[in-house]
């Protein structure tokens, strides 16, 4: 989902799912992360964007106008892994002790495409989008970012629409 918040320096933001298939574990997280990265930043600088930014749950890259000190668009690139059991665990970087790891994301990403899917075919696409739009532009707290606000409003969503899996 693409979204923008009139008010405030960021323009646009974007995320996108990086999906891993690594079945045998023959890389480690620390190993997909830096050739993911490594690939981003030999690509992203030729379109205007700077080198990415490692943060705990995703890459990031930023287009600036550094003219008006303002940042035209992000995008964030969460390294994911979907279960079969329906889960989905992703690559989190540690910064204080310098490690990476495969996580379980929350139980709102439990089954997320599912969901999705369900709310789509309902009818309900238009005013999930508002909904979480809504609650973006709530959210207070800079340490929660869009990624989880959207899995926490298709989950609530849901929930209330009954879904039933």
């Amino acid at each position: 989902m693409i979204t923008y918040d009139a008010k405030s320096n960021i323009g646009f933001d974007f995320d996108i799912n990086i999906e891993v298939h690594d079945d045998e574990e023959k890389f480690e997280p620390e190993e997909i992360r830096w050739i993911l990265r490594n690939a981003i930043d030999q690509v992203a600088p030729h379109y205007g964007y700077k080198h990415c930014e490692d943060s705990t749950r995703v890459l990031t890259i930023k287009k600036v106008n550094t003219i008006a000190s303002r940042i035209i668009h992000s995008c964030d690139f969460a390294i994911v892994y979907n279960c079969n059991d329906g889960r989905q665990q992703y690559i989190r970087f540690n910064k204080e002790n310098c490690y990476y790891s495969w996580e379980y994301q929350g139980k709102g990403f439990k089954d997320l495409d599912g969901k999705i899917e369900w709310l789509k075919s309902n009818g309900r696409w238009n005013e999930l989008k508002e909904y979480y739009i809504e609650k973006k532009n709530r959210n207070d707290n800079p340490e929660k970012h869009s990624r989880s606000i959207l899995a926490e409003t298709i989950h609530e969503m849901c929930q209330k629409k009954g879904y039933r899996k």
